[in-house]
């Protein structure tokens, strides 16, 4: 059921969302450690690899903090213990550690973690990473996507002052530091585009109200229980010290040792989105967790394109829904086929070329009439791509081959049906 939620019925997710909030309090009453031990690991895996339903688990803990504050405080603590310890630290994975974020602010944001706990929580993370060297980009990215959810930036900073001041100090550092190294990264990376991170700072740091609304690209409950959630008075005050000293030192990579020549493979690489630099934050959202829908079923092509397809999206961004799909599959492409040596699956790279092309033939036929538009639209697309990454002496010629690898495969995927229209070979 933590699984499912939400995929069905969606009307009727406030209902589905106490079902699943009761037995969880009844089995956290119970004197089971193991089966407690086991629920709250699913709890934990569904927060890490399904992007979309974020925000329902951060409801779902919300709701159960409603009846047992206690019990609930003891249970985010374990799971950010546990995801901290191996997925970020050990896996360096970004995906899941995002994820996480996410989900920890919003609780925030539903009054259910207190602004204090959530900035010292954050601070002390950032204090620790920045102490051992650990990759920046992936510390940050994470307290970043704090920032950058519904009103939390705000909120911290009118409850929390007193944290909320120097952990934007050390935001701001890092992000003016990287700018200034951000020629030396597309250097690196033979990028014009700027990459996910760095357009999420320059979106966060434009806005004027810090507001950054997901509801038009994230499955969650009605506004109604939204409010009814937010007026219950007991919250998480505080996050017990999660020490993650130790295990940084031995985890940690200099940010600069590596930039002048290849990157090692366990390297933290935010995506160059292949996505306008005025995007708003909204079509920035969607695209991006298109990126993460890819990466969560990139086991499966198949329920890779149905959850594309088949996701929540808000009636702003539904005329924008499949430019966005097409961003988010060739931000992959162009991203991490464009060296040598990074067209191989990998953390970051989930699948070889071929896999975004059955991605888009899937969507193509779901599509049914407007199939033949969303394919017409890809390979413009791709002309595009070399257009905008052509340098003085040419394309990347990794990214060139790559691009054209891609419109071999959906040619020869879609021959049948005779979708294709543009002749790019």
């Amino acid at each position: 059921m933590l699984i499912r939620i939400g995929d069905e019925k969606r009307e009727m997710i406030d209902a589905h969302l106490t079902v699943l909030k009761n037995k969880f309090v009844d089995l956290l009453g119970q004197n089971e450690p193991e089966m407690q031990k086991e629920a709250t690991h699913t709890l934990r895996s569904v927060i890490e690899n399904l992007p979309h339903k974020v925000c329902l688990y951060a409801a779902l803990v919300a709701m159960m903090a409603g009846q047992d504050a206690q019990k609930t405080q003891t249970l985010v603590q374990e799971i950010l213990t546990s995801s901290l310890s191996e997925s970020f630290v050990n896996n360096q994975d970004g995906f899941k550690t995002r994820n996480v974020f996410r989900w920890l602010a919003y609780m925030v944001e539903l009054n259910t973690v207190s602004a204090t706990a959530a900035s010292q929580f954050l601070l002390k993370i950032v204090d620790e990473c920045l102490a051992s060297k650990f990759q920046k980009d992936l510390v940050f990215h994470a307290v970043l996507t704090v920032l950058t959810t519904e009103n939390v930036s705000a909120k911290l900073q009118k409850d929390s002052a007193v944290e909320f001041g120097p952990l934007m100090q050390k935001v701001q550092t890092f992000f003016t530091e990287r700018a200034a190294k951000e020629a030396l990264i597309q250097k690196a990376l033979d990028m014009e585009s700027p990459d996910s991170l760095s357009l999420l700072w320059k979106l966060y740091s434009a806005s004027s109200d810090k507001s950054f609304p997901l509801r038009e690209t994230q499955i969650t409950v009605s506004q109604a229980k939204i409010d009814e959630i937010k007026a219950i008075q007991t919250s998480i005050t505080s996050i017990p010290p999660i020490s993650l000293s130790t295990d940084l030192q031995a985890r940690s990579v200099s940010f600069d040792s590596h930039m002048a020549n290849s990157l090692p493979p366990k390297r933290y690489r935010p995506l160059v989105l292949d996505l306008s630099s005025d995007a708003s934050f909204v079509e920035y959202s969607l695209t991006t967790l298109c990126c993460d829908m890819l990466h969560a079923f990139q086991q499966n092509h198949k329920m890779a394109a149905q959850s594309i397809h088949k996701m929540y999206i808000g009636e702003s961004l539904k005329d924008k829904h499949l430019d966005l799909v097409i961003s988010a599959l060739f931000s992959y492409i162009v991203s991490f086929h464009d060296q040598e040596g990074y067209g191989a699956p990998g953390q970051d790279s989930p699948k070889p070329i071929i896999f975004y092309t059955q991605v888009a033939n899937i969507i193509s036929q779901d599509l049914f009439e407007a199939g033949k538009d969303f394919i017409e639209k890809l390979e413009s697309r791709i002309i595009a791509i070399i257009d905008k990454h052509s340098f003085s002496s040419g394309p990347s010629p990794f990214l060139a081959v790559s691009l054209i690898e891609f419109q071999v495969f959906l040619h020869g995927q879609l021959n049948n049906n005779k979708l294709c229209s543009v002749d790019f070979l």
